[in-house]
């Protein structure tokens, strides 16, 4: 049995929050299935205001879905706007010992 393409609406955590009067978001969790990076350049605003203080996220390492977001990327994009890596965990790994993904917290630095 085939899957059925269905049309959703989306919209950006900027334009979310704006909408609904949401100064600031105490923690954020990401767990959006490599489509991580795509989620905080929609929170850009937010991101460069400091609005945000915590950020929790599944980072995906393997190849497993189509579109990836990469650690690297992830990381970078989230120092850069004024973020530190405080711990990771739920390691899960492959047959072959290989980190398939875990969980982060990323904190605002103060």
């Amino acid at each position: 049995m085939g899957s059925v393409p269905e049309n959703v609406s989306v919209t950006t955590l900027d334009h979310f929050c704006s909408e609904n009067h949401m100064n600031d978001i105490d923690i954020l969790k990401i767990d959006t299935q490599r489509s991580e990076l795509q989620i905080l350049e929609g929170a850009t605003q937010l991101l460069k205001a400091h609005k945000i203080k915590m950020i929790y996220l599944e980072i995906i390492v393997q190849p497993t879905y189509e579109t990836k977001s990469s650690l690297v990327t992830i990381h970078q994009h989230l120092t850069s706007n004024g973020f530190e890596l405080i711990n990771f965990y739920n390691q899960s790994f492959t047959k072959n010992l290989k980190l398939r993904q875990f969980d982060a917290i990323y904190l605002l630095k103060k």
